[in-house]
């Protein structure tokens, strides 16, 4: 199978006028039926501290690329420096001049597991699946929808599924598709991260998540509640991978249930969320992040390095079709998809 996680997100916004009929029973919106009263629990102080040895980071990778690849011509779309459209530039000459270190590549077993990962991403575009409906191409049988979500001043949707077979709940966001998406992706000013003292995140995001805060926290507590033995995966694309990373910390700080051994975080085209201090947080906590990026996708250039902020978590670049490179350096890297700074590209954040 050919490994192209963003085109399943994009045949899924196809599929907002042909739904595929599956005949899945609807699921229990969680959101618009709440009928036990819910509180935030409290952060456990043990998980929201900072680790006491911060990680060696390179603060300069994309610096390092504009440098070693140049400027990209005036005549040619960009953003802060970056392209809009560099497919007309050679790829290799892009990134060939800073790579430091042999090439690591997933295998195919990984390969499908990342595909798998793509199709949970793709279902949240789906309308049938908006509608409480497990109807869409890639809403398999043994996956039951446990509910859907879509907060009110964000427009923050996405849903919860569980395989009884493989014993996963997961927990999806989408990405931007409406005006309150993008105003939460323009707010990019940082902010303190109330739960850790000294960190900053993106400020959209942020409150992009705690418009969806508390009804997200109670439909997992009564999952987890329900089934203590499953693993916990929480996915995003674009936007909504901004917020998955803000999720995923949110339940690990609140409930001792959701641990660095049974919670992942997935994220597809995932902007950078904070500043170092919160990736150097992050990192600490242990769970384990996996980053998808595909080909030259601008939107995991943003916001830069130059604005004080980092990813962090295993990078999965799609350099093409079946030929991913991991970069496992926890924290930006200038071995994947930095090094081709600044010959990026909007269109392959959703081809």
């Amino acid at each position: 199978m050919k490994f192209t996680p963003l085109s399943i997100i994009t045949v899924a916004i196809l599929l907002v006028s042909s739904p595929v009929s599956l005949a899945i029973p609807a699921a229990k919106n969680t959101f618009n039926n709440v009928t036990q009263p819910f509180s935030i629990p409290p952060l456990i102080a043990e998980r929201v501290t900072m680790p006491t040895i911060l990680p060696a980071v390179n603060l300069f990778a994309e610096k390092m690329a504009l440098i070693a690849n140049g400027l990209l011509p005036e005549n040619v779309a960009q953003i802060h420096g970056l392209g809009l459209n560099s497919s007309l530039f050679d790829f290799d000459a892009a990134h060939s001049g800073i790579s430091r270190r042999a090439n690591v590549y997933a295998t195919a077993a990984k390969i499908d597991e990342l595909t798998k990962y793509a199709q949970f991403s793709a279902n949240s575009y789906c309308p049938s699946v908006q509608a409480s409906n497990w109807t869409c191409t890639y809403c398999y049988k043994d996956d039951i929808l446990v509910s859907v979500f879509k907060s009110s001043k964000y427009d923050i949707n996405g849903y919860i599924s569980r395989n009884d077979k493989t014993k996963v709940i997961t927990l999806v966001f989408r990405g931007s598709i409406t005006k309150p998406n993008f105003i939460a992706d323009i707010k990019l000013i940082q902010q303190d991260y109330p739960p850790v003292p000294g960190t900053k995140v993106h400020t959209g995001f942020y409150e992009a998540y705690m418009d969806a805060q508390k009804e997200i926290l109670k439909a997992m507590t009564e999952q987890i509640t329900k089934y203590p033995d499953y693993k916990t995966v929480v996915i995003g694309h674009s936007l909504g991978a901004g917020i998955a990373v803000l999720a995923g910390l949110d339940l690990f700080q609140r409930d001792s249930r959701f641990n660095a051994k049974n919670l992942s975080i997935i994220t597809l085209g995932g902007p950078r969320v904070g500043n170092p201090y919160f990736a150097y947080y992050a990192t600490g906590t242990g769970i384990p992040l996996e980053r998808i990026v595909n080909k030259r996708d601008v939107i995991a250039h943003m916001p830069s390095q130059a604005l004080n902020y980092l990813h962090f978590g295993t990078e999965y670049w799609n350099k093409s079709d079946n030929r991913i490179k991991i970069c496992d350096d926890a924290l930006d890297s200038p071995d994947c998809s930095n090094s081709i700074v600044p010959f990026t590209s909007f269109r392959d954040h959703f081809t």
